[in-house]
């Protein structure tokens, strides 16, 4: 019987302290392709950056640009990225240079 009592809990937003989401639409979508779950994420308490690029018009070197400044957006809070599979390529290119800048 406890257990029925304390599921209605979970079912509330919790907040997210200071953590901001970065959404990748995959490559020939759009923004709004996430728009439920950008809203579902807004709604536990995230702060959301969910912005659209020119997926199929640019190549995945200049896409990175992107995606860097929807980061920025994010300032100081914890970082978080959800992405399709196919823009996980933009996530390495980042990764790659941010090695690059700062040696291991």
């Amino acid at each position: 019987m406890r257990p029925l009592l304390v599921l209605p809990l979970l079912l509330l937003p919790a907040p997210a302290l200071a953590d901001c989401v970065v959404l990748l639409h995959g490559l020939a979508r759009s923004d709004a392709s996430l728009l439920v779950l950008q809203e579902t994420l807004e709604f536990h308490g995230y702060r959301v950056v969910n912005e659209g690029y020119p997926s199929e018009d640019a190549p995945i070197a200049d896409l990175v640009g992107y995606v860097g400044q929807a980061a920025a957006r994010c300032g100081d809070e914890r970082l978080h990225f959800v992405m399709a599979q196919r823009t996980v390529a933009i996530a390495e290119q980042i990764r790659e240079r941010e090695r690059a800048v700062i040696p291991a």
